[in-house]
């Protein structure tokens, strides 16, 4: 390439050389011709622009400018092309190494997703991926520690009245000095422990079936203010015993919701069970209904002692007791607000508690079908 430049430039030097000679001599050529000698075109330098081109290269100068201009096309081409190539060698190199960590059980690392072609695509699909694992490694962690969590919560409330169960009998048995009367409280004691023991079980069995999918819904069209009226009728008898009064404030006279009435009676008799243990200081219990077009509330609420805010959090976790006053003479397992939170939200619905001096609110809030959502606009 040097050396075309090198004989191109020598040539325009030669062409300019031949020009001025050309200028120099033009009258004495034109006096020859006058002289009656045959005009003839002026003499030219043999390093002429065709001839020396065609003598060392085989072809003119514009065949030779057109090859330049080739050589240069394909320097620049393939300087480019390696930068370019270069590029995405490396690109794919960190994709190559990202797909290595990740195989390696390195879930944390993800790939720079730097531009928008293919190899960007595959870099974007290897991170989702990743997040995908990490979400089902994240699952898994939780189920095993909450099936940790279950087999010692389980073991220690069983273990209890268990023990005092075993304890009595075995003091019945043994002691041959206890009078009649004696025997008969520790058999009392010994039956109540057997009927707490029993409706752990049951509580267990129930929370399990209704968590992990064993129960399976019977779904029906259910008016919920008469089940709720229904409910208040069967639980008076409690609500007198513990000197409660129950007063039952709904809005509508009627909210057809579409659900399973079996598992709704067991979320209101969990709730209402809640507020008679917990609500006896405040004598009164109240259940209001709260109507719009989608949704029926239904507010559950005692006047009892407060629950203590950094406790809410944690009132529908599974066997978890609020460690206050609130318990010293509480009898409950600590799976019923769990087993409502679950079948709520098997129903589409929610649940939400809020505690404060104007009292323990339980909200349950529940998708109303389209005939009672059309009523309640009207």
């Amino acid at each position: 390439m040097l050396c075309d430049l090198a004989v191109l430039l020598f040539c325009i030097r030669s062409r300019i050389m031949v020009s001025d000679y050309d200028k120099g001599n033009w009258l004495s050529y034109k006096s020859m011709n006058n002289a009656g000698y045959p005009y003839s075109t002026p003499a030219r330098s043999m390093l002429g622009e065709s001839d020396i081109f065609y003598r060392m290269f085989g072809v003119g100068i514009k065949v030779q400018l057109l090859i330049l201009l080739v050589i240069i096309a394909l320097t620049v081409f393939l300087l480019v092309f390696f930068l370019l190539t270069r590029q995405m060698t490396e690109y794919i190199g960190n994709i190559l190494k990202g797909a290595q960590q990740m195989a390696d059980g390195d879930f944390e690392y993800r790939i720079d997703v730097l531009y928008q072609d293919e190899f960007s695509c595959i870099a974007d699909s290897i991170n989702r991926m990743a997040d995908t694992v990490q979400r089902m490694q994240k699952r898994e962690q939780e189920a095993e520690q909450t099936k940790n969590e279950l087999i010692t919560n389980v073991a220690h409330d069983l273990r209890t009245p268990l023990t005092s169960i075993i304890g009595y009998i075995d003091i019945v048995n043994t002691r041959k000095d206890l009078s009649d009367e004696q025997k008969e409280e520790y058999l009392k004691i010994t039956w109540e422990k057997a009927r707490k023991l029993e409706g752990l079980i049951n509580e267990l069995f129930s929370f399990t079936k209704v968590s992990y999918g064993g129960m399976p819904m019977n779904l029906a069209s259910i008016d919920l203010i008469k089940l709720l009226e229904q409910e208040v009728d069967e639980l008076y008898p409690y609500f007198e015993e513990n000197s409660l009064n129950c007063i039952f404030e709904p809005d509508v006279d009627r909210c057809m919701i579409m659900a399973d009435g079996e598992r709704l009676v067991r979320v209101f008799d969990n709730l209402l069970g809640n507020a008679i243990r917990y609500g006896k200081d405040g004598k009164i219990i109240r259940i209001r209904t709260k109507t719009d077009a989608g949704s029926i509330k239904v507010q559950t609420i005692n006047y009892g002692s407060v629950i203590p805010q950094e406790s809410i959090p944690f009132l529908f976790e599974k066997f978890y007791k609020v460690d206050t006053a609130r318990q010293s003479s509480d009898k409950g397992t600590g799976l019923g607000l769990a087993i409502a939170k679950s079948i709520v939200e098997s129903h589409g619905g929610q649940i939400t508690v809020s505690s404060s001096f104007d009292g323990t609110i339980f909200e349950v809030t529940l998708p109303v079908t389209e005939q009672a959502a059309n009523s309640v606009v009207e």
